[in-house]
């Protein structure tokens, strides 16, 4: 099995991003209301970041790459724990 990844995550990261943007013009699905929008949208980003924080650390860590492209050049397996209540 050739685990070589053939596109960068960033290169993916945006191609999703487009995807979303122009899916948002389709209307395949009714609108949702959100009560606080500007404060579901500052908790969502902040949330996100920290789980990203919280990954990086733990692969520096473990002094271990973060980088998909290169998986020679990993020495171990790192599942970061992220604190529980997020999940729910």
């Amino acid at each position: 099995m050739n685990l070589e990844l053939k596109l960068p995550p960033p290169i993916i990261l945006l191609i999703h991003l487009i995807s979303v943007y122009c899916l948002n013009y389709i209307k395949i699905s009714p609108k949702i209301n959100v009560i606080y929008p500007k404060e579901t949208l500052i908790i969502s980003v902040f949330l996100g970041l920290m789980i990203a924080i919280v990954g990086v650390v733990s692969f520096k860590r473990h002094k271990t790459t973060i980088s998909p492209l290169n998986p020679s050049k990993s020495s171990s397996l790192v599942i970061p724990i992220v604190c529980p209540a997020i999940c729910i």
